[in-house]
């Protein structure tokens, strides 16, 4: 029966190696804040990497849209054709739209609504 508690005990103590052994890596993760800084830093670089990259490539498929590019003023984009059809559908919509909501039962409410007041201002040439 002696035998039979040590046999019991070996296991227990096995178990309590384990996680000493996994305590161990721990205190690196608290000494390295500056690690994890590091990191986002890393990220944040990446970041700003790829959307300088990004821009270069918005730049380089808009034909004219270049600076020292004749094609098109700042704050203008070079459109073609059904691409102004299509724009100009939208915006037929859009100001049909606005007209619309802006008629009775519930345009008395969206008047009021800075939101809507903005969009009227913006796309119809009564605001």
């Amino acid at each position: 029966m002696g035998h039979d508690p040590d046999q019991s005990q070996a296991p227990a103590e096995e178990p309590s190696a384990g996680p000493a052994a996994e305590a161990e890596p721990s205190p690196p993760r608290t000494k390295k804040p500056g690690a994890r800084l590091e990191k986002v830093r890393r990220e944040r670089d990446d970041y700003k990497r790829q959307v300088r990259e990004l821009k270069a490539q918005l730049l380089a498929r808009a034909p004219g849209a270049g600076a020292g590019a004749g094609g098109a003023p700042p704050g203008k984009v070079l459109v073609d054709q059904e691409g102004y059809e299509e724009l100009r559908l939208a915006k037929r919509d859009l100001v049909r739209l606005l007209r619309r909501l802006g008629r009775p039962p519930l345009g008395w409410v969206l008047r009021r609504q800075k939101g809507y007041q903005r969009l009227r201002a913006r796309w119809l040439r009564e605001g």
